[in-house]
């Protein structure tokens, strides 16, 4: 199937997801899409990317660790509370949140995307930000937010304090092959969630994937799984007979894209 550019949008509206935690438990997926639609229905926006997170499963996944089991569903404020245990609660309940969201887009005349953020990195200090950033040796210590089991069982596959600056020393590797399948296994199921009209791999939530001084030679790995992406994607659209976009946010200047590890021409 020929892939077809998608349409001029206009403007495109990114959601982090924090309308997750704006309604109080347990929140219902028509409370999630009023939310999420209020601030752009009836404007110039032509299509909407919805962060569906960056490494816990925000759905049912038997592949991938879940929502809130970085910290053990034990929560430091209501917030989270409200974020993670409503969202269960929709599954609970059977309904399907990203499903919810796409209907709500399209009844509004939108194109919805789903948005995965390739390396977040949230968890480096604690929520007041005067903790030391973790490292790869201190980080099996640590319960927080999004800080999974199995980042802190592969401590090998972080890029260490002397590859990245030291508050993005617990990044992933992604010069690493096991990486890299790790995170297409999480932009597949994505993908499959629901009837989206493509889907944005944020490259730039937090943009450092590479040792920082060999991440130029390196820039190969990063295509590698940019291609597998395409190449998923292609065969959904095949499935469905019809496109599935790819969008990529990445670095503002193309010699910057360059020492981040992004070969934007190939």
């Amino acid at each position: 199937m020929a892939r077809t550019p998608p349409p001029d949008y206009g403007i495109i509206y990114n959601w982090d997801g924090t309308p997750h935690g704006y309604s109080e438990y347990p929140q219902t997926a028509q409370q999630l899409v009023d939310l999420i639609y209020a601030p752009i229905k009836d404007t110039q926006v032509g299509a909407m990317t919805w962060c569906v997170g960056a490494e816990e499963a925000r759905w049912p996944s038997k592949q991938l660790p879940l929502y809130g089991s970085g910290e053990g569903r034990r929560y430091d404020d209501v917030e989270h509370t409200r974020r993670v245990e409503g969202l269960w609660g929709m599954y609970d309940r059977g309904e399907n949140p990203y499903g919810a969201i796409v209907r709500g887009g399209r009844e509004l005349g939108m194109h919805v995307y789903a948005a995965v953020r390739m390396n977040d990195n949230h968890f480096w200090s604690d929520k007041t930000r005067t903790a030391p950033p973790l490292t790869p040796e201190t980080i099996t210590s640590v319960s927080r937010h999004a800080l999974t089991s199995v980042r802190k069982g592969h401590p090998e596959w972080l890029l260490g304090a002397d590859q990245a600056p030291r508050w993005a020393s617990t990044s992933w590797n992604l010069a690493i092959p096991e990486v890299r399948q790790m995170r297409l296994t999480y932009i597949e199921e994505t993908c499959r969630l629901a009837d989206w009209d493509g889907i944005e791999i944020d490259w730039q939530r937090h943009a450092f994937h590479l040792p920082e001084h060999d991440a130029y030679r390196l820039m190969y790995t990063l295509t590698d799984l940019q291609r597998g992406v395409r190449s998923l994607t292609d065969r959904i659209a095949q499935e469905r007979g019809r496109p599935f976009y790819v969008l990529v946010r990445v670095g503002a200047t193309l010699e910057t894209c360059h020492k981040i590890g992004y070969d934007l021409e190939t």
